[in-house]
C-alpha cells in the first residue's frame, strides 16, 4: 500500500523541527487535481510562511517541497507529495496527512 497524498491550502500539518516555529501547515498547490475538496501538493510548491531559527531573533521563510515525493503519480507534470514528503533542504519537514482515503506510491 502507498502513502496519504498530501493536499495544500493549509489542510495538512507540517513538522518543521524549527525551536521558533515548530509546525506549519501546507500551502501551495495544484489548482484542478483534488483530492478530497482540495488541490494535492507538488514538487516545487511551497509552505506556509513560518520562523525558522533555533534561537530568536528567527526570521520568515517558506521552502518549497523537494525530497521523498511519489515516483509514479504527477500533478500538472510534477511528481505529487504524500506523507512523509519533504520540504527543504537544510531542515526536513514532515506531512501529516488527515485525509485517509486516497493513496500514492
Amino acid at each position: 500500500m502507498g502513502r496519504l497524498v498530501a493536499r495544500g491550502d493549509q489542510r495538512d500539518d507540517v513538522d518543521t523541527g524549527h525551536l521558533c516555529d515548530g509546525s506549519t501547515t501546507t500551502d501551495q498547490c495544484s489548482p484542478d487535481v483534488i483530492v478530497c475538496g482540495y488541490g494535492v501538493v507538488r514538487e516545487g510548491d511551497a509552505n506556509t510562511s513560518h520562523l525558522v531559527g533555533d534561537d530568536p531573533p528567527c526570521s520568515g521563510h517558506a521552502p518549497t517541497m523537494s525530497t521523498n515525493m511519489s515516483t509514479s503519480v504527477k500533478a500538472n507534470g510534477d511528481y505529487i507529495a504524500m506523507k512523509l514528503s519533504k520540504y527543504g533542504t537544510e531542515v526536513i519537514d514532515d506531512i501529516h496527512s488527515e485525509q485517509t482515503t486516497v493513496f500514492a506510491t
